[in-house]
This record gives structure tokens, sequence and C-alpha cells, in this order.
């Protein structure tokens, strides 16, 4: 279904992909048809775990980020 159609029914309404959360499972993606509800399960690639790592990367940043900037206000402003 990666090429945006269903291998089941022939549909183009597909889900986002998101993470599949299958117990003792890691790395899996889950796209599904929202026609036949058929679910397909993929192991992303490369280039899809790069993108993955780096928005993980981002969101760390970012909450970091946020984190120190209230600790310097706060020890500035007394």
């Amino acid at each position: 279904m990666k090429n945006g159609k269903c291998t089941k029914c022939g549909s183009i309404g597909l889900t986002p992909e998101k993470k599949a959360r299958i117990q003792g499972t890691e790395g899996l993606m889950m796209i599904s048809c929202t026609q036949c509800r058929f679910v397909e399960l993929y192991v992303p690639d490369v280039n899809e775990k790069s993108k993955q790592k780096r928005n993980l990367w981002l969101i760390h940043l970012s909450i970091w980020g946020s984190m120190l900037a209230i600790i310097f206000l706060t020890v500035v402003a007394r």
C-alpha cells in the first residue's frame, strides 16, 4: 500500500502511516485502507528511519530548550 493504493480492494483512501503498537516488535509501521479496513504492517526503509530519528531529536531539543529558557528567565527575574 506504500504506492498509495489498497492491495485488497484498490481504493486510494488510506490512513497516514503510523507506528504499530504491537508488543515485542519494534520499528513496524502500519497503514490501513479506509474502505475495506485492510491493514498492512511494514518495516520502514532507511529514509523513513532517518526522518523518525530527526523528528525525535527535534522534539528532545525543543523540550530541553524550553526548560532551559524557563530556568534562565527565573534566575534573571530575581
